[in-house]
């Protein structure tokens, strides 16, 4: 649904798009609408053109093209205010990325107690190497 579209259904019922939101729902219901195409047919009408056409602008460059987005395209898309600082995000993806010293040498540990537990354990089984019983 489109802006043209919700005018002209309203202007066919003596409504504008400058009407009370209680008389453009009663008119879309009346119309046949559910209740998420009315809320959405809401949200067309209240948003500025210009907004729209920078929205469409802002997707086609999301979904065309290898472009990035400026942080007022995302902005606009996402329709709320948000403030992108990448010298903040390039920070902190290099601090939480790594680890200490400790908890690699701590992997190595567990890992060399694991690997001499499964091979004490296939000589246990098997009663080969230290577990191999002596026949007199």
């Amino acid at each position: 649904m489109n802006r043209n579209q919700l005018k002209a259904v309203l202007k066919i019922n003596g409504y504008t798009e400058e009407s009370s939101d209680a008389d453009i729902r009663a008119v879309l219901l009346s119309a046949s609408y559910s209740k998420t195409e009315v809320e959405r047919a809401l949200l067309t009408l209240r948003q500025s053109e210009g907004l729209q056409a920078a929205r469409a602008d802002g997707l086609h460059t999301v979904f065309y093209s290898d472009n990035h987005l400026r942080p007022s395209e995302i902005s606009g898309l996402l329709g709320i205010d948000i403030d992108v600082n990448f010298q903040n995000q390039t920070e902190n993806r290099h601090t939480t990325n790594s680890f200490s010293l400790f908890e690699g040498l701590f992997i190595i540990g567990l890992a060399i107690v694991c690997a001499a537990f499964g091979i004490f354990m296939y000589m246990y089984i098997n009663s080969i190497g230290v577990f191999h019983s002596i026949v007199v």
